[in-house]
């Protein structure tokens, strides 16, 4: 269970990490919405197929994986909120 807590952590810093960092590079970007559908399907694909390891045919692991990037989630818009401050 740890290791699922922590694994869903780690993907959620990558998938809310890459999207603050999607957002901070869109304004010089010369294809915004190539980087943006890029960047989600690059998101999306290490989040999905890193819950489906996670997973492992038991749906406990999964919620836990779950639990875990919202708990990502929540550190990422604490730090972004904090440097905005």
């Amino acid at each position: 269970m740890v290791f699922s807590f922590l694994a869903g952590i780690v993907l959620g810093l990558i998938f809310f990490g890459g999207l603050y960092f999607t957002t901070k590079k869109l304004p010089a970007s010369k294809s915004p919405a190539l980087l943006m559908f890029l960047s989600i399907t690059l998101r999306m694909i290490i989040l999905i197929g890193g819950l489906y390891i996670v997973f492992n045919g038991e749906i406990i692991r999964l919620l836990v994986g779950i639990i875990g990037v919202f708990v990502a989630k929540y550190i990422i818009v604490y730090s972004v909120k904090r440097k905005v401050i």
